[in-house]
């Protein structure tokens, strides 16, 4: 790429846990070069990397150490399985305290954790240790939403765009499919009694502005979230990790944002040497997405040893 790229952003995680390399070329006359003979004469690609220098090294390589390599690669990334997860949940919003594997998401359970922590964390230290309020809609509130009867068109036009996804043989008719499939979700009728339960759970979660907020705010919101299981990067993930498109189920997690001046994330064990000693972190102006989207520009990066002193690794 000649962009850089976030150490932390999700696509150089992804990348690291699939062991793909990204590589980022910011002189431009060598970029230039690059792309210009591969474009001419398309052939495998060979890549060195000198780990103690960094110095990437980019030639003609082997179709068949290429074929080899993208083998041992997906090879590696199908260990992936999915953790069960329980569809029976009668409720269309759930409280932080009902938050546990197998009801909602990861982020979901993890913040249940957090704020457990913040609050000893605060009764020891007397300092005001918070997390932002949230509630969830649980696993398997998309699938009952579609079987609504209001929502018969909708779960009929999905069900078509699934059939022509499993089906597609060229990039055009996947891309047509996937558009088809996040249309037919975005269609989706509200269930009756759901709102009433969202407010519900949001009071009593303590999460006042969307307790009192119009449906008309965050449905569109939830909608996009069940949508976007079917756009090309989740698609093409569970494509690269054989999981069939009924396997994944989705929570939805509807959390305050906090009008932050900055965000960071923090890795307590460095990913890039997977020192369990350092710590590495990164942060940006504004809300984490910038960071974790990769968005344009770069991020300040720091890793840490304690007790040592942490060190500036990059700049914005």
């Amino acid at each position: 790429s000649k962009s850089g790229v976030d150490l932390l952003s999700h696509v150089a995680l992804r990348a690291r846990q699939s062991g793909a390399l990204l590589a980022t070329c910011s002189d431009d006359q060598y970029w230039d070069a690059l792309v210009t003979s591969l474009t001419a004469t398309p052939s495998p690609v060979r890549v060195t990397v000198d780990i103690s220098t960094g110095t990437v090294d980019v030639s003609e390589g082997d179709a068949v150490a290429a074929a080899t390599s993208s083998s041992s690669a997906k090879a590696a990334a199908g260990a992936v399985s999915l953790s069960p997860v329980d569809t029976s949940i009668s409720s269309w919003a759930v409280a932080p305290a009902e938050y546990a594997p197998g009801v909602v998401g990861g982020k979901s359970s993890n913040l249940a954790t957090l704020a457990q922590l913040a609050s000893e964390i605060s009764s020891i230290t007397g300092v005001d240790v918070r997390v932002p309020q949230s509630i969830a809609m649980p696993f398997g509130s998309l699938e009952r939403t579609l079987a609504m009867p209001e929502n018969a068109d909708a779960s009929s036009a999905l069900d078509e765009a699934l059939t022509a996804l499993d089906a597609a043989t060229d990039n055009d008719g996947t891309l047509s499919a996937l558009a088809n499939a996040q249309s037919a979700v975005l269609q989706l009728q509200m269930p009756d009694g759901l709102a009433a339960e969202v407010a519900a759970s949001a009071q009593t979660a303590g999460l006042t502005s969307l307790a009192s907020a119009s449906s008309d705010d965050w449905w569109p919101a939830v909608r996009q979230v069940w949508a976007s299981k079917w756009n090309l990067r989740a698609h093409s993930s569970r494509v690269a990790l054989g999981v069939a498109e009924a396997d994944l189920q989705m929570a939805v997690l509807l959390m305050e944002v906090v009008p932050s001046d900055y965000a960071f994330v923090l890795h307590s064990r460095n990913p890039v040497n997977t020192d369990d000693e350092s710590v590495l972190g990164e942060v940006v102006v504004g809300l984490g997405e910038t960071l974790v989207g990769n968005h344009p520009g770069s991020a300040m990066r720091f890793t840490a040893a304690a007790p040592e002193q942490g060190i500036v690794a990059a700049l914005p």
